[in-house]
Order: structure tokens, then sequence, then C-alpha cells
């Protein structure tokens, strides 16, 4: 849970990622799907502020430069390690982390409420 899952093969989704709640660890992915995890730091970075900055529309920019056609899909490769993003303002990663763990938990209860009530009907 917590990870962020990165699409980095396809035809028009590359580029597009998730955060994963307890509900789909039991998931299997395929090689498309590049699973970033966030380690504890020290500097503010966390899988909440991570999933909004890799969503925001300067890291969007970057990737249109980096898929190339593979065969028949486009795809990143490893082109996705040179994407550059700013973790220089602290306070702007603490208030982003904020709001997108809000989000987080809320989906979170969604899901759990949804599981309570859907997940006994077998």
């Amino acid at each position: 849970a917590k990870d962020i899952a990165f699409v980095r093969r396809g035809s028009y989704r590359i580029g597009d990622v998730g955060i994963l709640y307890p509900k789909d660890l039991s998931s299997i992915l395929t090689r498309e799907i590049l699973i970033l995890r966030v380690l504890k730091n020290n500097m503010h970075l966390t899988p909440f502020n991570l999933l909004g900055i890799l969503n925001s529309a300067g890291v969007r920019n970057q990737l249109q430069d980096l898929v190339l056609m593979d065969t028949t899909l486009p795809n990143i490769g490893d082109r996705w390690k040179t994407i550059r993003i700013n973790i220089s303002d602290t306070n702007y990663l603490d208030s982003l982390d904020k709001k997108m763990k809000s989000m987080y938990d809320e989906r979170s209860n969604f899901w759990q409420s949804y599981s309570d009530i859907f997940g006994n009907l077998g």
C-alpha cells in the first residue's frame, strides 16, 4: 500500500500514475507498470506528494519527449529516470502531502466501506 504505479508502456496511458491501496495488494501487475516506492528520507518527499508531482503539468510535459515507439506500442523504457522534479520547496511539499494524504484517506475509507457492504456477498 502507498506505492506508486507508473504506466511505462501502452498506447496512450504512458505516464499515468496511481497509488496502491490495501485492496490492491493481491493484484498481479504486468511489466508495463513500474512500481515506485518512497523510502523514509529527510527531503520531505512522501508517496502522497510524489503522486501529486508526477501528475503535474511539468512532469507530464517532460514525458512527451521521452516516449518512443517500440515495435507496436509506445514506451518510455528507463527514460523515466531522467524526469526532473523539484523538491526544494519543503513548505509546498508538506502542503501537497497533507492534501493528497487527505484524499487517499477518504478513498481508503470508501474502499473499506465498500468491502464491508459487498465483500461478504460471495
